[in-house]
């Protein structure tokens, strides 16, 4: 459907050698030479010369060649946009991407209650760092685990060293103070958690060194283990430390670890605890369907409103 209009000028050059700059002169001399020797047959046109539309730097003209490419580019866009100028920018925009997956929608979307909930989906180091692993998508079907930051809190870039080496699949933090911050570590083949729990933290923070620190400096490091309604095991870590304190959770879902750690600078750790607890403890891994886990986002954003007095 696309209109091809074809812009490329085939013809002999012959702009005065004065206005060309030196590399430009040389090329069409030299072409010019190659015609010269050609005894037989009809001499091959040069293609035309035409003076770029950028900003011309220090002073000299820049040449460009009209090539075929850009021509095709250039009509075919221009083809596109007269096919579907109609259309609302929407709908011009899904024609062009195609239809979303099966069951997509906002990520992280919004609760309502000052909070937006962030779906992962736990892929591999590969897929990070500009190539998908910081924005995990919107097919529902693919989630691991959630958990929910507050509303001003901006998604993080996880590189593919963070990924590799630290298991970071997913980060936010606060940017009106530098420290706060909240991720998820996940590595696959654990069974279960260990019994002695500290040493599971040793174990994390072995590739860590801001929770290495936190540890050893720590004036008050303490845990409780909670279940939730399925049974699942989590593991709560409160590590109140210099310069920066830490409230963690760990768990073991379908043979994968999973651990959530929300920091704070302990000048700002007391005021940020209550924060801090919400955000520790959100972390949930996906069990429900994709239908029935998009039924429960609709019954928390209606209990938000109705809290807010707009029921």
């Amino acid at each position: 459907l696309a209109i091809l209009v074809f812009t490329l000028t085939l013809t002999t050059c012959t702009m005065p050698s004065a206005t060309l700059s030196p590399g430009a002169a040389q090329l069409r001399t030299s072409l010019g030479s190659r015609q010269g020797k050609r005894s037989h047959g009809t001499t091959r046109p040069i293609p035309k010369l035409v003076r770029a539309s950028s900003v011309e730097s220090e002073g000299k003209p820049s040449l460009a060649l009209a090539t075929r490419r850009g021509a095709l580019a250039g009509s075919t866009a221009g083809g596109l946009a007269m096919l579907m100028g109609g259309l609302p920018e929407a709908q011009f925009n899904q024609f062009l991407m195609g239809p979303p997956p099966a069951h997509a929608f906002e990520n992280p979307t919004v609760l309502g209650n000052g909070f937006v909930r962030f779906f992962g989906e736990a892929t591999s180091a590969s897929s990070y760092g500009g190539y998908g692993g910081n924005d995990q998508g919107t097919d529902i079907a693919s989630f691991k685990y959630w958990y929910d930051v507050p509303d001003s809190w901006k998604a993080d870039i996880v590189t593919k060293q963070e990924k590799g080496y630290l298991g970071i699949d997913s980060r936010f933090s606060d940017p009106k103070q530098k420290y706060s911050k909240a991720y998820v570590i996940t590595f696959p083949g654990y069974v279960k958690l260990k019994e002695d729990k500290e040493e599971i933290m040793s174990d994390l923070a072995l590739a860590d060194a801001e929770l290495q620190d936190a540890i050893n400096l720590a004036s008050d490091f303490s845990f409780t283990q909670r279940k939730d309604p399925d049974g699942q095991v989590f593991v709560d870590y409160d590590i109140v430390a210099e310069p920066l304190s830490v409230l963690c959770t760990v768990t073991i879902y379908n043979k994968r670890l999973f651990a959530l750690l929300a920091w704070s600078s302990s000048t700002n750790f007391d005021a940020n605890r209550t924060k801090l607890t919400k955000i520790r403890d959100s972390l949930q891994t996906v069990k429900q369907s994709p239908e029935d886990l998009l039924k429960q986002l609709s019954l928390i954003r209606g209990a938000a409103t109705c809290t807010m007095g707009e029921c």
